[in-house]
């Protein structure tokens, strides 16, 4: 096909792919940069680009499917900071593929999140990212059953394309540090707000660095919480600090439950890092404060957010092969002054 027989309409993929010699989901690559493409490939795709005046229509994309050019995001607790930066960076990354965002608050009840995913489906959305999910199975299978592409984004799931901080190492390398310093009795403390893989890939991490060393990792300590998550046996704060042989660092499942704890220690006369060292994770506004100075693990937004974008704009357009994605983003290591040396011996 010529350039000049295809000016005469609205150029396409297909007509970029002839002109230059390649598949249409290489065509799809080089124009989200998302995966690959020899510098070669890539300029003649170019080239037939500038040559058709081609442009990627999502609203094209999603007529063909029969979808509105929409992506469901169903988020996490939005008081979390965490969330609210995760979703400020979807909007702006799906903006830029031409969709428009549905976030929806899943964090009540499994009945809301699977209520919300039900309304999501109903809309016809081209896609959905799951920042938060229960883990009930009957969400995943609605969404597949309705053929909507669905991506887990900081959720693990081995039945979806997912991207998620390598949380595992992140609580390791909290170990680590705390070892460092001299401490050897370390809890780990589950609050509110954070989605139940995320909880268990950081348990985990806690608990096998802690086999690692020859030390004890006993009762999780819940903090807020009506309940623990599934398969967590926790005791109360007060319980742990009333030990003979009570803590001396605790490592917090994200950075919001790390703030409450440092409160509550300082209000029952404890002092932070001298008497107990606290970890937090997510590294949010607030941790950076001079008054906080929250020792944390920081996730890396925008990287997860690209990626994750990236793969479900490759399942929409099916330019991705059939086998489900597994990608991890390492997360980083900020030391503040909520921890130092431990002072207790034994």
């Amino acid at each position: 096909m010529s350039g000049r027989s295809a000016s005469q309409r609205r150029a396409t993929i297909v007509d970029v792919a002839e002109l230059s010699g390649v598949s249409k989901s290489t065509v799809a690559n080089v124009v989200r940069g998302d995966v690959p493409v020899s510098e070669e490939t890539a300029a003649r795709v170019r080239a037939a680009i500038a040559e058709l005046g081609y442009v990627p229509n999502a609203l094209a994309r999603s007529l063909k499917q029969r979808r509105v050019a929409t992506i469901g995001a169903v988020i996490g607790d939005l008081a979390n900071p965490f969330y609210a930066e995760l979703v400020k960076h979807v909007e702006h990354r799906i903006a830029s593929d031409g969709y428009a965002t549905i976030i929806c608050d899943a964090v009540d009840t499994p009945a809301t999140e699977r209520d919300r995913v039900a309304m999501l489906i109903e809309q016809r959305v081209a896609g959905v990212l799951l920042t938060y999910f229960s883990g009930d199975p009957q969400v995943i299978a609605d969404l597949q059953a309705a053929g909507i592409p669905v991506v887990g984004l900081s959720v693990m799931d081995d039945r979806i394309d997912h991207v998620v901080t390598d949380d595992v190492r992140g609580t390791q390398l909290a170990v680590e540090h705390l070892v460092a310093l001299g401490h050897r009795r370390i809890v780990y403390v589950v609050g509110a707000g954070t989605e139940q893989s995320t909880i268990r890939a950081r348990v985990q991490g806690w608990r096998s660095a802690m086999r690692v060393r020859e030390l004890r990792a006993g009762r999780i300590v819940a903090l807020g919480l009506e309940r623990p998550p599934s398969g967590v046996v926790a005791i109360e704060l007060d319980e742990a600090m009333a030990a003979r042989r009570r803590p001396t660092a605790m490592i917090a499942q994200n950075d919001v439950t790390a703030l409450e704890l440092i409160n509550r220690l300082e209000a029952g006369g404890l002092r932070v890092p001298a008497d107990v060292s606290v970890i937090g994770y997510d590294d949010i506004p607030a941790a950076r404060l001079d008054r906080i100075s929250l020792t944390t693990l920081r996730q890396d937004t925008p990287r997860l957010v690209e990626r994750a974008a990236a793969l479900l704009m490759g399942r929409i357009d099916a330019a991705l092969p059939g086998d489900v994605s597994a990608n991890r983003v390492p997360p980083q290591f900020v030391v503040r002054s909520s921890t130092g040396r431990c002072r207790t011996t034994g």
